[in-house]
């Protein structure tokens, strides 16, 4: 099932200036301490190519608090488009979950590609979410009945999400589990796919190589292939079919070259933690 309902003017407008609060801080607020500085568990820099050629960078950040996982993210990308000029893509995420089954909160993406800016919000409750949509003055919201088991989303450029969904996996000790990913696209799909745990390998980051688990993930569409580190870090992923590669920069594996952060770039909400 799925509802429909158009953004107000008042709330299109919001979006586009970047004021609209966060949902994920209904989720915290009840729950949480005044405003404070949490320092990342972990943070890094994934450097995206496709077909050997280098798009960019994306960095993240993961925090851990007493009853939740904040995961940040930041995109920046130049895509190419064949016969054509290239797409200059940047995109921040921010990812709210519980931390005892990690399960989904909410989640907001804005991105500007070229000219064009895109704002996606997802908020999960018991039995069904909402998924919005906002790109230039229009914009929807829909509701959909919420899927059984694990949920992980993908967001178009934001590896960060495969992150997430592998260190989760890879806590569960599991060789092979279905899995449900939503898709956010022009219009959100949901698909089933299968995460199998290929067992010991090891992967070439810079000039080391590094003890690794390798992962598969394949849907109807698509299949993904992953190497983690024994701690759950993802080191690297790839897509053959689109050529594309994602690799750890191993500079930012140890704390001294983990990219910094301030919470001034990010969408804020009153009452959210500041990231240091």
């Amino acid at each position: 099932m799925t509802v429909r309902f158009p953004l107000s003017r008042g709330r299109r407008i919001a979006a586009i200036l970047g004021l609209a609060l966060m949902s994920a801080t209904v989720a915290l607020g009840a729950s949480t301490p005044p405003p404070q500085q949490l320092t990342p568990f972990d943070a890094g820099t994934f450097r995206v190519y496709q077909k050997d050629q280098f798009l960019g960078t994306e960095d993240f950040w993961m925090v851990q608090t007493p009853d939740s996982l904040l995961v940040r993210a930041h995109a920046s990308q130049v895509l190419p488009r064949p016969g054509s000029t290239p797409d200059t893509l940047d995109k921040y995420a921010e990812l709210f979950m519980g931390a005892a089954e990690h399960d989904i909160r909410t989640y907001v993406s804005q991105q500007m590609l070229n000219r064009d800016q895109l704002r996606r919000e997802i908020m999960m409750l018991d039995t069904t979410y909402t998924s919005s949509r906002t790109q230039g003055l229009g914009g929807y919201t829909d509701m959909f009945v919420r899927p059984p088991g694990r949920l992980y989303l993908v967001d178009p450029q934001v590896f960060t999400l495969f992150d997430v969904m592998l260190r989760d996996i890879g806590r569960q000790a599991v060789d092979e589990r279905p899995v449900t990913m939503i898709y956010l696209a022009g219009r959100d799909t949901s698909a089933e796919a299968m995460v199998k745990h290929m067992g010991r390998d090891s992967v070439r980051i810079g000039s080391r190589r590094y003890a690794a688990e390798k992962y598969s993930i394949s849907d109807a569409w698509s299949q993904y292939f992953a190497w983690t580190s024994p701690t759950g870090q993802l080191l690297k992923f790839t897509m053959p079919l689109a050529g594309l590669r994602v690799e750890r920069d191993a500079k930012t594996l140890t704390p001294r070259g983990a990219p910094k952060i301030t919470g001034n770039e990010f969408i804020r909400a009153p009452g959210a933690y500041t990231v240091r």
